[in-house]
């Protein structure tokens, strides 16, 4: 190695493939790694991507489209929505696999690159060493003209299949029945669009906070952060809303405030979520176990066996 900054051992680390913008993670190497994926998907299939609304992002996406083609592999585009959109379209729209492209949450220097199968759950431990495997061998996939890949931009459709997918697992009227009253922090990220529509749907009062998207607070420092949190501990108490919600840039963390302005601590959240699972499961459908972290307190195995669970 020359001219090169540093030598990767491996590609994928917790968060997918990570790495500097235009340093570890440039154009030339997101191309590369497309089609290294591609090149373990078989012929004629199609991959899902996405990506957050930065332009770095936007930047490693559009390269990543250019080489799955040239792997014999399809690309629906489905612009910036967020993550558990991108995961069900991938898994309802018959789909091989799926990408997202996003800035780190934590580093607004560093850009992510999370692969899913299809259904669209994160990549096995084998199914990532087989891309590593077909990138350090540079063992790519190169397919006859005529058998190169289509790119197609989808639009609003997986918004749309995911807002109808959400509405059949809920029961809307017990919703719609109870009239909460919301304040909700999108984050300035595209949940602002996905979210709306189902919030009105069940009939919930909302109470708006970083509605506009906005591609500069895609990362902010621990700071601003913790000041977005107290201030929506203080717009939920003032509106006297029920809770207040702050969700992530993706969409996949959630943050809650109740209606005292009391921000809930994560581990009573879990322990909230485990007791509204186990009551959605009767005890008549057998043995039922729950999984947590071993560092967890106590209250996690009073909750299980009050619910005759473990």
């Amino acid at each position: 190695l020359v001219w090169g900054s540093q030598a990767r051992r491996a590609l994928f680390g917790r968060y997918g493939v990570t790495g500097l913008v235009n340093v570890d993670l440039t154009p030339e190497f997101a191309a590369r790694l497309s089609a290294a994926f591609g090149a373990t998907l078989p012929k004629g299939s199609t991959v899902a991507i996405n990506r957050d609304p930065h332009r770095a992002p936007r930047m490693i996406k559009r390269a990543m489209v250019s080489g799955l083609p040239s792997a014999g592999i399809s690309v629906q585009d489905l612009g910036s929505v967020p993550i558990p959109v991108a995961r069900y379209y991938t898994a309802v729209s018959g789909a091989a696999g799926g990408v997202h492209v996003r800035l780190s949450p934590y580093d607004q220097r560093v850009v992510d690159i999370r692969f899913f199968d299809n259904d669209g759950k994160n990549l096995g431990k084998a199914r990532e060493r087989s891309i590593e495997n077909i990138f350090f061998r540079e063992d790519f996939r190169r397919v006859a003209f005529d058998e190169i890949g289509e790119i197609e931009e989808i639009g609003g459709v997986p918004g749309r299949r995911y807002i109808e997918g959400f509405m059949e697992m809920l029961d809307a009227d017990a919703i719609r029945s109870a009239q909460f009253n919301l304040a909700v922090d999108y984050a300035s990220a595209p949940t602002s669009l996905i979210l709306p529509p189902i919030l009105n749907q069940l009939g919930c009062t909302i109470v708006a906070l970083n509605e506009r998207i906005d591609q500069t607070k895609m990362s902010i420092p621990n700071a601003s952060f913790q000041h977005a949190l107290d201030q929506l501990a203080s717009i939920t108490t003032a509106v006297k809303a029920d809770l207040g919600v702050r969700l992530d840039v993706g969409g996949e963390r959630l943050w809650f405030v109740d209606g005292q302005g009391q921000k809930i601590p994560g581990t009573l959240t879990a322990a909230a979520f485990m007791e509204l699972a186990l009551r959605a499961q009767p005890d008549s459908s057998g043995p039922r176990t729950i999984a947590i972290m071993v560092n967890q307190p106590h209250v996690f195995e009073e909750i299980a066996e009050r619910h005759h669970a473990r």
